[in-house]
């Protein structure tokens, strides 16, 4: 049984569309089969946004994941090979909407590993740096995370004062990069999105794929403003008020994501004044 939240989210989004994308997922998931020659399909829990399916095809367990948005899977697929051997899931095969990967296993997420915050951060600051040692090519078609800032630009219900000072916050940081090269980022690097391969390998699944400066990449793995920025400016050498200084940028841009969805942006405004008192105070 198709799961609600999927279907929900699908028909919410997209409609008529949305629901004959639904109607016709049988047949489509038949013709993908056959056409990888998968067996053995067994739906994950929680989907959201897009079908997925662990299966096995010949002696080896894959992932299917099907999806409404084919850019974006595109986008997601483009991001993986590019990552490939530095930390990431393993792409086997793409088509218009569908992408094929092996199976990361055990495949237990950072999230939900009894670890210490301390240690999973480290594990995150680790694993960013294996994904930003990939050179980014001169040519590439991956967004400019930089260009979404404009975003901050908009009118917003949020705190005046929040939005100017994230707004001139972001000119200053970048115009002054303190020697940041631009990479490819994750995008969306938190603990669910990190999983565990082999005994004691970590790597990445679901990216976004977007550029940016490496800096960029930290903020959602911050779970103690306080003491993870601390940690975050030791491990890669930066001072320690530039982390900070675009932790803030970036909490108040996802207040406005949240906005922008018709979704509270409490959660976002909480951590804002957190970090915005750490600033002041380290004037």
């Amino acid at each position: 049984m198709l799961q609600e939240t999927l279907r929900n989210n699908i028909t919410t989004i997209h409609g008529e569309i949305g629901l004959q994308w639904l109607q016709n997922l049988p047949q489509n998931l038949a013709r993908l089969s056959k056409q990888w020659g998968l067996t053995e399909l067994n739906p994950v829990e929680n989907m959201t946004f897009n079908y997925v399916t662990k299966a096995v095809q010949g002696k080896r367990a894959v992932i299917l994941k099907f999806s409404l948005d084919p850019d974006s899977l595109y986008q997601e697929m483009s991001a993986l090979k590019y990552f490939a051997g530095h930390g990431a899931a393993k792409v086997i095969a793409y088509q218009d909407g569908a992408l094929l990967l092996e199976l990361v296993e055990p495949g237990n997420s950072l999230k939900g590993m009894n670890y210490d915050n301390r240690t999973k951060l480290q594990i995150c600051c680790e694993l960013t740096k294996r994904l930003h040692q990939v050179e980014l090519p001169i040519e590439n078609s991956f967004p400019s995370f930089h260009a979404g800032l404009s975003l901050l630009d908009h009118e917003w219900s949020l705190p005046p004062h929040f939005l100017a000072y994230a707004r001139n916050l972001r000119d200053d940081l970048l115009s002054n990069p303190h020697n940041e090269k631009l990479v490819l980022l994750h995008g969306d690097f938190h603990h669910d999105n990190i999983l565990l391969s082999g005994t004691n390998a970590w790597c990445v699944i679901d990216p976004k794929g977007v550029v940016g400066f490496p800096i960029n990449e930290c903020w959602s793995f911050v779970m103690d403003v306080k003491e993870d920025t601390q940690y975050i400016a030791q491990f890669f050498d930066y001072d320690v008020l530039f982390v900070r200084q675009w932790y803030f940028v970036h909490v108040i841009l996802a207040a406005c994501w949240n906005l922008e969805n018709d979704l509270p942006a409490d959660l976002f405004l909480n951590l804002a004044a957190k970090i915005h008192k750490l600033i002041q105070d380290f004037k």
